[in-house]
């Protein structure tokens, strides 16, 4: 059976590192029943800055994902990867996991959240990214500890609401590798 794996988290989480863990077929793999599948991943580029303002640019987001699960459902991966970002979970009826559902019913998907069990870790990650770094000082003021700690849970929150629809939702804490901390059946 065919699967999209959302990876969802705040810069810093993870996301990227559990990418090459997973082309490597090992632990993560086996703890995600993965293990020796065929695994492809789309790394759709996009501007942080406008990602949330700009509609042209949300458009441009979902039409490319929507693009990548046509020609995952067409090959011969068992697995898509896809970096989750805040428009593919909205929930609007338009959000990029929905609109999945509606025209691929046959593709399964998953969902990690990954997110270091301390987010001073996690803070101190997103902190020395690189489009953290183009923008230091403005950063710094845009993006605290409270804001921080406000996305994690805001983002918690909606995707657990993707199990209702038939998703797997994997929690994952990211502090010293990857560790599946909690898994939830669907109900």
């Amino acid at each position: 059976m065919k699967k999209i794996v959302w990876l969802f988290g705040q810069p810093g989480a993870g996301r990227s590192t559990i990418v090459r863990e997973l082309y490597s077929n090992g632990e993560v793999n086996e703890a995600l029943d993965l293990k020796d599948q065929s695994i492809c991943y789309a790394d759709i580029p996009y501007d942080r800055n406008s990602l949330y303002t700009d509609f042209n640019t949300l458009k441009d987001r979902r039409r490319d994902v929507m693009v990548n699960a046509e020609l995952f459902s067409q090959d011969n991966y068992e697995v898509l990867l896809l970096r989750g970002e805040f428009p593919d979970y909205s929930d609007a009826p338009e959000s990029t996991i929905n609109r999945i559902m509606e025209v691929y019913p046959e593709i399964k998907q998953e969902i990690l959240l990954l997110c270091p069990s301390d987010l001073n870790i996690l803070l101190t990650r997103m902190r020395n990214t690189e489009w953290f770094q183009k923008n230091l000082e403005q950063n710094l003021r845009k993006y605290p500890m409270e804001w921080l700690t406000f996305a994690v849970k805001y983002m918690r929150e909606y995707l657990t609401r993707f199990e209702q629809y038939g998703c797997t939702l994997y929690d994952v804490d990211t502090t010293d590798g990857y560790y599946i901390k909690q898994y939830r059946r669907n109900r």
